[in-house]
């Protein structure tokens, strides 16, 4: 998942669960499951969120404004500390991505078990920062008790 093969990592999954069955172990391949759901379901809403994306939006970010000048299905150029930069879409940096997608969602707190799928499934993951989403989600209503246990699995390095 952190490197965005959700199909590979769909197999690999479907083969924990055969395995699982009925044991205990199945429902930490369920919640692994919930992972791959939310994670592929950001990358969706990623690209939902750039395509939205209009001349004259700005940004901000840790080191500063972001505005948009043009946004295409192909490329996005923006200025940012005076220079203008053009990026083929999938080398956006993904610091500018992630404000982009954070204006663009809702408050509905179910968004934010994606954000936390996100967090968690980059390299290195940023458990802090997904434990900090799930736990607004389940504050807000949405279960996130299948992410939360992932926190603490000895797979995640």
């Amino acid at each position: 998942m952190t490197t965005n093969d959700f199909a590979a990592a769909e197999q690999v999954l479907q083969a924990a669960e055969a395995k699982a069955g009925r044991s205990p172990a199945a429902e930490r391949v369920a919640a692994w499951q919930e992972l791959l759901h939310y994670a592929r379901g950001y990358q969706d809403l990623q690209t939902q969120a750039l395509d939205d994306v209009g001349s004259g939006n700005e940004y901000d970010i840790a080191s500063g404004k972001v505005g948009i000048i043009e946004s295409t299905p192909e490329r996005l150029s923006y200025i940012y500390r005076g220079t203008t930069q053009r990026v083929v879409r999938d080398k956006i940096p993904q610091q500018i991505v992630d404000a982009i997608l954070t204006d663009w969602l809702d408050e509905r707190p179910a968004n934010r078990l994606y954000v936390g799928a996100h967090h968690f499934t980059q390299q290195p993951p940023d458990r802090e920062a997904a434990r900090e989403a799930w736990n607004e989600a389940a504050a807000g209503g949405a279960d996130a008790s299948g992410l939360l246990s992932l926190l603490d699995d000895p797979a995640v390095r």
